[in-house]
C-alpha cells in the first residue's frame, strides 16, 4: 500500500518513483500487453520476484519489461540526477530522506520533454524557478521568481525579485526584469531637476523602493497602449503620449503683441521681442528683467504746443 494514486498517466511507457538517495525505485509499465509494477534497482534488470501484475503471480514473469523496453541502460532509469534527461517516462523523486521543508511529495523539480521545461524551487530561499536547466540551477533570492528558457539563465537573485524572459536578471531587492536580457539597477532618489536653468522639485514618489526594467543599457523597448494617468500634485501615475501632446500644445500657444490695439502678432515660446524707438526721443534700456523708458537729452520735434503757445521753426507764437 503506497498511498499514491496514479490515473491516466500517459506521458510515457514507464513511471518511476524514487526518493533521490539511490538508484532504486518503484516502477510501473503499461505498453501493449504489459502492465506490471515492481521494485527496480538501477544496476539490475527487472525481475519477476520483485514484480506484480495482471493475473499474478503465474504470468508476471511473461510481462516484465526489458531494460530496452524501459528505455535504455538500467543505470539511467531511476537516478534523480538524470531527472532533466527523461524523454519517454515520468520520474517522481525526492532530494533527501530528511523531514521538514526540504522533503518532497512530488519531487523537488519537474522536467517536461527532456528538460525543455523545468519547475523547481531554491533549496533554502522559498524561491520558484521555471524554465531551462540553466534557469533552474541559477542563483535565487528569498521568495523570488525566475521564468526563462535558453542556455543563459534567467536569474532573480534579489530578495522578492521577479525575472521573466531569456537571460533576464533581477538582481536587486523587490526589482522586476521583464523581457529578453532585461536587467535591473538600484532605484534613484530624485528630489529635484533643473531644465534650462529652471529648477523643478517637490515630486511625488521621489524615493522609489525598487525598479521595473524592460531593457538594459543598450536594449530599449517602448511601452504601448498606456491608459491616461491621473495628473495632479500628488499623482504617481504614468502619463501617455496624448497627455504630453496636450501640454505641449498649450505651451506653444504663446501670447499676442499689439501696438495701440492693432497689428497683432503671435509671440511663441523661444521668440525674442525687441523694443525700439524710431525718432530717438526715447531711450529704451533693460535693467535685469525690467525695461526702462527715458526721454532723450536732446529732443527732436518739428513743433511743440503748450496751452495756447505754439513753437516751431518759425518761432514762438
Amino acid at each position: 500500500m503506497f498511498g499514491l494514486s496514479v490515473n491516466h498517466a500517459y506521458a510515457g511507457p514507464g513511471i518511476f518513483i524514487n526518493d533521490g538517495t539511490d538508484d532504486g525505485c518503484i516502477w510501473t509499465f503499461d505498453k501493449e500487453d504489459y502492465s506490471p509494477i515492481g521494485d527496480y534497482f538501477g544496476n539490475t534488470a527487472p525481475a519477476d520476484k520483485d514484480s506484480a501484475g495482471r493475473n499474478s503471480p503465474a504470468s508476471v514473469k511473461y510481462h516484465i519489461p526489458s531494460i530496452q523496453q524501459l528505455g535504455g541502460a538500467a543505470t539511467l532509469k531511476c537516478l534523480s540526477k538524470d531527472r532533466d534527461t527523461q524523454t519517454d517516462r515520468v520520474l517522481f523523486y525526492g532530494n533527501s530522506k530528511e523531514q521538514g521543508s526540504i522533503s518532497l511529495t512530488l519531487g523537488g523539480e519537474l522536467f517536461v520533454n527532456n528538460g525543455n521545461l523545468g519547475l523547481g524551487g531554491g533549496t533554502d530561499t522559498k524561491a520558484m524557478r521555471i524554465g531551462s536547466m540553466a534557469t533552474l540551477t541559477g542563483p535565487s533570492g528569498l521568495r523570488s521568481l525566475a521564468i526563462g528558457a535558453g542556455e543563459i539563465a534567467t536569474v532573480a537573485s534579489g530578495d522578492d525579485a521577479i525575472a521573466i524572459g531569456t537571460a533576464a536578471q533581477a538582481a536587486h531587492v523587490g526589482s522586476i526584469a521583464l523581457g529578453l536580457q532585461s536587467t535591473t539597477e538600484l532605484p534613484s532618489l530624485v528630489k529635484d531637476v533643473t531644465i534650462n536653468g529652471i529648477k523643478l522639485s517637490a515630486f511625488a514618489g521621489s524615493n522609489p523602493a525598487s525598479v521595473l526594467s524592460i531593457g538594459n543599457d543598450t536594449l530599449k523597448r517602448s511601452i504601448t497602449n498606456v491608459g491616461a494617468g491621473r495628473v495632479s500634485k500628488d499623482s504617481t501615475d504614468a502619463v501617455n503620449g496624448s497627455q504630453l501632446y496636450a501640454v505641449a500644445e498649450q505651451a506653444t500657444l504663446g501670447w499676442n503683441l499689439t501696438a495701440n490695439g492693432t497689428d497683432k502678432s503671435r509671440v511663441s515660446p523661444g521668440d525674442t521681442v525687441d523694443l525700439s524707438n524710431s525718432d530717438g526721443n526715447f531711450v529704451i534700456g533693460k535693467h535685469g528683467t525690467g525695461v526702462t523708458f527715458n526721454l532723450a537729452p536732446d529732443l527732436k520735434v518739428t513743433s511743440l504746443v503748450a496751452g495756447n503757445t505754439f513753437l516751431d521753426t518759425n518761432g514762438l507764437v
